[in-house]
């Protein structure tokens, strides 16, 4: 009977084992920055965007990129802001263009970017101020 407090050591740590929860995908933003941060009134720069997968499992990553004035802040995304990543993987730098218009001498607008997973749940978020000017 020596080797019953064996087996119920190892059958617990089979339980164990077999009933931890297997880790979720992660990831972060690792670059979100305009190329220029000030343009003039009708004209445009590139949001530079860049992820990478921070857990050890595989992860699907979305870019999300959002105004609080989109009468005002424009932006044309090229074709497919979805990756899948492998552990440590970044998605190397994405443009977007982004266009801005104002009617003042100078118009500062938040441009809020977030990394969500396929149903849409966030893994990160940033923001950057868009100053554009009315020109001359």
């Amino acid at each position: 009977m020596k080797t019953a407090p064996w087996f119920a050591v190892f059958l617990g740590i089979l339980l164990l084992t077999g009933c931890a929860s297997p880790e979720k995908p992660r990831a972060a933003i690792i670059q979100a920055s305009l190329e220029s941060a000030t343009i003039v009134s009708g004209g445009s720069t590139n949001l530079i965007l860049d992820a990478k997968d921070t857990g050890k499992v595989p992860a699907t990553v979305k870019f999300t990129v959002t105004t609080e004035a989109p009468d005002k802040v424009g932006f044309s995304y090229p074709a497919g802001l979805e990756f899948t990543l492998q552990p440590e993987e970044t998605t190397g730098k994405k443009l977007i263009k982004v266009t801005g218009t104002s009617e003042t001498i100078k118009t500062s607008y938040r441009i809020n970017i977030f990394l969500v997973d396929s149903q849409g749940t966030p893994y990160d978020q940033r923001e950057v101020i868009l100053d554009v000017t009315k020109g001359t």
